[in-house]
């Protein structure tokens, strides 16, 4: 179940953007498996093929001056690309139930969205999608 905070209708992103987005948090799970740091990176698809596509890491001495340059960098860039998704490792939940989670903050005509997937760290190092949704959320 997708939860949706500010009643975007997801018809309106179009399941082309939406497959980009979920391949951006894939690459972003995949790249946390075996314990490894999550360096922030953002994905762009230039065109209207997902397969037109670029990824960046922003790598910094802290994870926020690293989401910052990627913000500052998405600035820059923002006229040129269709579709752009940052991707980094936040937090999700209130005070008494928060959740690691992979964030998805999404530029896309004109709208910024942000897509967090929960997940468990298993003892092994391997993930487990924690609950079966995304949260949604538009700036």
């Amino acid at each position: 179940m997708l939860k949706n905070n500010m009643k975007l209708e997801l018809k309106k992103i179009g399941s082309n953007n939406l497959d980009f987005i979920a391949l951006s948090i894939d690459h972003g799970i995949n790249s946390i498996k075996g314990g490894e740091t999550l360096v922030p990176f953002i994905f762009m698809r230039k065109g209207e093929n997902n397969n037109d596509r670029e990824l960046y890491r922003f790598l910094s001495d802290s994870i926020s001056d690293s989401i910052k340059k990627a913000e500052e960098y998405i600035n820059e860039i923002i006229s040129t690309s269709k579709l752009i998704v940052l991707v980094y490792n936040g937090v999700v939940g209130s005070e008494n139930k928060k959740k690691d989670a992979i964030i998805a903050k999404v530029w896309l005509k004109g709208n910024v969205l942000i897509f967090a997937q929960p997940y468990i760290v298993n003892h092994d190092g391997n993930i487990t999608i924690d609950e079966d949704y995304l949260y949604l959320e538009c700036q």
